[in-house]
Parts: structure tokens; C-alpha cells; sequence
């Protein structure tokens, strides 16, 4: 799917030539299946459970921005306040130039609470526990939203967090049935519970659009193994690497990753084995 279709949807031209000029021209499958089989603009609830950097984080947004273009109001919830950040100056940076009112509500940005209280915004990105709060203190902040897109929706099963998200979806779901409701989360297993509890569509994708080759360098080589076929192989990769302190193995793993022009994530692990040697995981895309 062509990211100039998204016309049809109502989407500003202008907007469309914006995300076409930071290079995105085609929508990822499991963009398009949202779009086209499951009805994302149509107000339908839908979960989607996919690896990483597979496409469902743009799902939401749009979503989210899809909304504020009819003048709906939207809830994005992240579990972290550094995610906050990082969404709120996205988001603000991109679609404030579009006339959107992007807010953000952590523990220690309230400046814009009272707009969420009253209304004035479109696109409100909040940390899960203060929402749950926001929640309790004004309930009429549910009756101004018709969206509530959630990040990270795993983080229902964690054992410390998951309680507030539970409690703060069932709050949604009985006094605003009508809130459209977007999960986004990782491939969990069973994952046909939450989504029966949402009353919401699936979307389970297990491929990643882009491959992963993941594995560890022992003596400057690479063994890996492929996420989506899981073949394994092996690859020469800076000799004598494991030479040298640990500051000294980290620059020559980044340099030589970035001189390669790789995107990757590179786990140190120091393991105390009988040789004392150093094993690097590195993910490379």
C-alpha cells in the first residue's frame, strides 16, 4: 500500500508529502492490513502483536492523528516517562505544523493538565500510572476522548505495573464502551486473551519486515542466527576483538558498525569463564 492512499482516508496532502520527504512511501503489511482488513479508521478495536520495528508503533499514530483530523481528541499511553518525551517532541515537531495540539502529562510535566481536564487539546501522550490518576481526580477528562491508543500493552502481564493498565482499560470499558481502543504490543504468548477481553480484532504478526540476525563474537567471529528463518551462520568480524579492556572493545564495536553503516543493538555481557574471556551479543538489522 502506497502511503499517497492514505488520501482516501482524509489525510492532508500536505502531510502525506511531509512523510514521503523523511522516506516513507510504502506502508509496511501489517500497516496496511490494519488499514484495509481490520478498519483502523472506522472506530473498530484492534490489538497488534508483532516483534520490534515491524511497523505497529506507526499504527497508532495514525490513528491518533487520523482522529485529531475530525476533530476527535486522542489518548497515546506509554509506559515511561523518557518515551513521553521522545513521543511528545516527535509528535509535536511533526504535526504542529498541521495545526495539532500535542500535550504531554508525566509525574513531572503538569503544565498541561488542565488542558487534558478541559479538553484542549488533540493528541495527549501520558505515562500509564498518570493517566490512572487523571482518571480518578476528574472522570470527565473520559467523556472528551474517543481514542485511547496503548504502547507497550504487555505490560499488563508485569507483575509490579500491570494492575493500574488492567484497572485503568476496565474503567475505560465500562464507562465509555464506545472508546476505540489500539494496542500495540509484543508477541506474547496466548495472545488471543487480551484481545478477546478488549473486544478487539487481532492482528499477530511473527515476521519482522526488515530481517534480525542476532548472536555473539567469541574471538573476532560473529555466530548468528536469523530471526525470521533461523538459519545460523558465521562471519569474520574485527580479529582480536576480545583483546583489550572493556572501553576498548566497545569503541571498536561501534566503530566498526557504524563505519559499515549497520543498524544494530549491541549487548555487552562480561561472562567469568575459565578463560575470562569477553562475549558481545550484538543484533544487527
Amino acid at each position: 500500500m502506497n502511503i499517497k492512499d492514505l488520501v482516501k482516508y482524509d489525510f492532508k496532502q500536505s502531510m502525506i508529502d511531509r512523510w514521503i520527504e523523511q522516506g516513507v512511501e510504502i506502508l509496511q503489511p501489517i500497516q496496511a492490513k490494519a488499514i484495509q482488513r481490520h478498519r483502523l479508521f472506522e472506530g473498530n478495536n484492534l490489538m497488534i502483536s508483532a516483534p520490534t520495528s515491524s511497523g505497529k508503533t506507526f499504527i497508532g499514530e495514525l490513528t491518533a492523528v487520523h482522529n485529531a483530523l475530525h476533530g476527535k481528541k486522542s489518548i497515546y499511553l506509554v509506559p515511561a516517562k523518557a518515551l513521553a518525551e521522545e513521543k511528545f517532541l516527535s509528535f509535536k515537531g511533526f504535526y504542529g505544523d498541521f495545526g495539532l495540539e500535542i500535550v504531554i502529562s508525566t509525574r513531572d510535566r503538569k503544565e498541561y493538565d488542565e488542558a487534558i481536564f478541559n479538553g484542549d487539546f488533540d493528541i495527549a501522550i501520558i505515562v500509564f500510572e498518570k493517566f490512572f490518576q487523571l482518571l480518578n481526580s476528574a472522570e470527565a477528562v473520559i467523556s472528551k476522548i474517543s481514542l485511547v491508543v496503548v504502547d507497550e500493552l504487555q505490560l499488563i502481564a508485569d507483575v509490579n505495573r500491570g494492575m493500574n493498565l488492567e484497572l485503568l482499560l476496565t474503567k475505560l470499558k465500562l464507562v465509555r464502551g464506545d472508546i476505540q481502543i489500539i494496542g500495540l504490543s509484543a508477541v506474547i504468548g496466548n495472545s488471543r486473551i487480551l484481545p478477546e477481553w478488549l473486544s478487539a480484532d487481532l492482528l499477530l504478526e511473527h515476521r519482522r519486515p526488515v530481517e534480525l540476525r542476532m548472536g555473539y563474537v567469541s574471538e573476532g567471529i560473529y555466530h548468528y542466527q536469523t530471526f525470521n528463518g533461523g538459519e545460523q551462520g558465521t562471519e569474520e568480524f574485527i580479529p582480536g576483538l576480545n583483546a583489550g579492556d572493556k572501553r576498548e572493545i566497545k569503541v571498536a564495536v561501534a566503530g566498526y558498525l557504524a563505519e559499515n553503516d549497520e543498524q544494530s543493538l549491541v549487548f555487552f555481557l562480561y561472562l567469568l569463564t575459565l578463560t575470562r574471556k569477553n562475549r558481545i551479543i550484538i543484533k544487527r538489522l
